[in-house]
């Protein structure tokens, strides 16, 4: 069977309204060129102003448009209002990582305390020995005798002294966590039997604390001089 004549196709102009067409309801391959009618989409339709929704990654547009965070080697810049991540938030009243361009990574809160004797003049200290001058001390977290945890993780510690005058056979120091010896005892041992204040060590340990636990400097065999800078303490949060 066959037919002889003109066969018409309706109009299809204003198929689309105006604006009726978001990227929330296009999903990836929703539309193909085939659903497209000839001139049925107008500049109007095209304005970036009209257009809402959530760009592809590294592009920009109008003021109904949004744009997700860049992928890696891209450029994010702004803030991210809500945002909440493990250990992460938007939440910082102040800076508290920087990385700059030649991979510098600076942590200006970083825990970190570096204090001494000064020119405290006693000498024949024993026990807890006392560190009443402060250099550094971020954090506020060393009171002039024991430094505490802010927050749990690993600090490296270090300590030196210079023996009193009078000879002695052992001089011993170690640090203490909570009052009990740290590292089952591990300490620093001076031998030195001359008079004079010729016997120095410099002792440092890497200690693992929790959030509250204390550390303090023990004097337990022997005497240290004590007096200007050769009896100092420090410390800092490696991670």
């Amino acid at each position: 069977m066959s037919y002889i004549g003109t066969v018409s196709r309706p109009a299809v102009n204003n198929i689309i309204p105006d604006n009726s067409i978001t990227a929330a309801k296009i999903v990836d391959g929703a539309i193909v060129a085939a659903d497209l009618a000839e001139n049925s989409v107008g500049t109007s339709e095209l304005d970036i102003a009209n257009i809402t929704g959530v760009l592809p990654v590294g592009v920009t547009g109008g003021s109904g448009l949004t744009s997700p965070l860049q992928k890696a080697g891209g450029t994010m810049t702004g803030t991210i209002a809500g945002f909440t991540s493990t250990g992460i938030d938007d939440n910082a009243t102040s800076t508290a990582m920087t990385i700059d361009n030649s991979s510098i990574v600076t942590m200006p809160y970083q825990p970190a305390f570096d204090v001494s004797r000064g020119s405290e003049g006693s000498a024949n200290l024993t026990g807890i020995i006392s560190h009443p001058v402060t250099y550094i001390d971020r954090g506020n977290d060393h009171n002039g005798t024991r430094f505490t945890a802010p927050v749990t993780g690993v600090y490296h510690f270090y300590t030196s002294h210079i023996k009193n005058a009078p000879a002695v056979t052992v001089n011993r120091r170690r640090f203490l966590v909570n009052g009990a010896a740290a590292l089952n005892g591990r300490h620093q041992r001076l031998d030195e039997t001359a008079t004079g204040y010729n016997g120095a060590g410099t002792f440092s340990m890497l200690i693992s604390l929790s959030v509250g636990d204390y550390i303090e400097v023990d004097q337990w065999a022997g005497a240290s001089h004590g007096s200007w800078e050769y009896d100092y303490f420090g410390g800092h949060l490696v991670g």
